[in-house]
């Protein structure tokens, strides 16, 4: 609920808490790296989180989404950012 209210700081608790939780729960992991990814801009932290779903290995199509998943991030860290720098009017 946090997650869709905008209150980013919150909804990271609630996903450390569900971890916390079960720390066996590979979805929560998956779901905690797209936020961190989107929600928070946080590329590193996103992968730390995939490299836990697969460490998990709860099936083969979630390990091949993570993977995905650390690839996409992996490239956002590489791509430096390309800022418009043509002068505005």
């Amino acid at each position: 609920a946090a997650l869709y209210s905008g209150d980013y700081t919150l909804a990271e608790q609630e996903f450390q808490t569900a971890i916390e939780k079960d720390d066996t729960h590979a979805k929560a992991f998956f779901n905690y790296g797209v936020f961190l990814l989107y929600a928070v801009n946080r590329p590193a932290d996103a992968i730390t989180q995939w490299e836990r779903v697969i460490e998990l290995n709860p099936d083969p199509e979630m390990v091949s989404t993570a993977r995905n998943w650390i690839a996409l991030a992996d490239e956002q860290l590489r791509t430096p950012p390309n800022f418009d720098t043509t002068p505005q009017n």
